[in-house]
Order: C-alpha cells, then structure tokens, then sequence
C-alpha cells in the first residue's frame, strides 16, 4: 500500500486518475489531500469542506477478470467497508443512500465518488473517492449534514482513520471474489436508508412518491409508485426530496 499525501489538490480522483496513466501503480494506492479546492460529488456536484478538518482521499482499487457489468458491486463493496469502519468508531443509525451516500440517522456523513476505468467489457480499475465529514462541526448552508466529531464528540485522527479504512477495503473486497449477488444485494438492502418507506423524488416534471424496495444487480433503485406500478431508476434520474 502506498498513500500519497498533499496540502492542497483541486480533485484527488483527477489526480489519482492522471497518475494511474502515466506510471504503474500498486493496488490500494491512495491519495489523501489537507484540502480539495475542487473536490466532486455525483453528477458534478461540488464537495466542499473545511481544510485539515475531514478525510478527502481517493483509492484505486485494480481489477482482473471482472466484466463492466460488475460496476455496481464495487460501489457495495466499497460503501460497507466505510461503513465497517464508522460503526467500528461509535457512530450510530448508519445507513446507505442510494446511489452513494452514507448517512448516520437522517444527516449526510460521507459521500463517494467512484470511477471506473474500462477496456472494452473488461473493468481495468476503479478510483474511489471518499468524502468523510471528520471533525468540522459547522456545515453552512448544509443542514442535513453531520460528521464524526459532532456525532461522538470526540476528535478522530485522520491519519489513523486512513489506515482502517484501507484494512476495512482489503477485507470487503476479498468477499467480492466469493459472494453471490443475492448475498451481496442482502448485506446491501439492509442498510439501505429508507428501505420499504414512502419517500419524496423529483425531475424535471414534478415530485413523485416511491416505496423503496430494493436494488438491481445494474444499480439500479427499484420503487413502487403510489398507482401500484413498479420503476426501475437510475443514477441521476430523480433527486432525493428530504
């Protein structure tokens, strides 16, 4: 394992991308950034937090043998092995928000960001970015955001946490080679946030009432909407309405 550290990156995932194509790279490599002036979300949303105060790192994670359709058991994989971690360090009600998002009760406590490098139909590797609130406890303009210090209390170094995470990852991804999906859609559904409740979505057209009920080995969520039918959504298809 190596982990690269830097003060300031617009992007570790930009930057770990860059790096992965001009140099050979050993599997679990990390990026870890004091301060991401252009960190991302999903669909380009920005990722803002306060410099020195939280985790921002990206982990490439190398693949062999494992087709483009697997894309989705990566993103499992790699959301259960963050939360390992958290509930290892006291933090309660932890659940995952469909598509990547780590909730602790009904406040935002991590968000990631994964991008697949791909060959044809074969998966090449995967950059996982990870965007952990640690210890800032002030969340402007954020009011369903959380972090770790303002969950327990307690300060958390980051360095440490840096190091669990990685064990946690190497352990996850060893039952990746193992697991069927139905064993692994299990593990997934439940932490699932929200799982088999009523819930608010919204597109261009309005907002919409689903019952979530589950997942599709594509990522896929499945909803069951108020007349009856079932809808199979995609990322970046509805937004959450909370």
């Amino acid at each position: 394992m190596s982990i690269i550290k830097l003060d300031a990156i617009g992007s570790t995932n930009d930057y770990l991308k860059d790096l992965v194509q001009k140099k050979q790279l050993s599997d679990y490599t990390v990026v870890s950034a004091q301060h991401q002036t252009k960190g991302k979300g999903q669909r380009n949303k920005a990722w803002m937090s306060e410099a020195g105060k939280n985790l921002t790192v990206s982990i490439l994670k190398l693949h062999s043998g494992k087709k483009s359709a697997e894309q989705f058991r990566i993103s499992i994989h790699a959301a259960l092995a963050i939360i390992d971690v958290l509930e290892q360090c006291g933090i309660p009600d932890l659940a995952l928000k469909w598509p990547n998002d780590i909730m602790s009760g009904g406040a935002k406590i991590c968000g990631i960001l994964i991008e697949n490098s791909l060959r044809g139909l074969e998966l090449v590797h995967s950059v996982i970015g990870i965007g952990l609130n640690v210890n800032q406890e002030t969340f402007t303009d954020l009011p369903n955001a959380s972090s770790m210090k303002k969950i327990t209390g307690e300060f958390v170094d980051v360095d440490e946490l840096v190091i669990d995470l990685i064990d946690s990852f190497k352990k996850e991804f060893k039952l990746n080679e193992i697991l069927s999906w139905d064993k692994l859609k299990e593990r997934y559904e439940a932490k699932m946030y929200q799982k088999e409740n009523w819930v608010s979505f919204s597109d261009n057209e309005g907002d919409i009432k689903g019952l979530i009920t589950g997942i599709l080995p594509s990522g896929q969520l499945n909803i069951t909407l108020e007349n009856g039918t079932m809808r199979s959504i995609q990322q970046g298809e509805l937004q959450w309405v909370l």
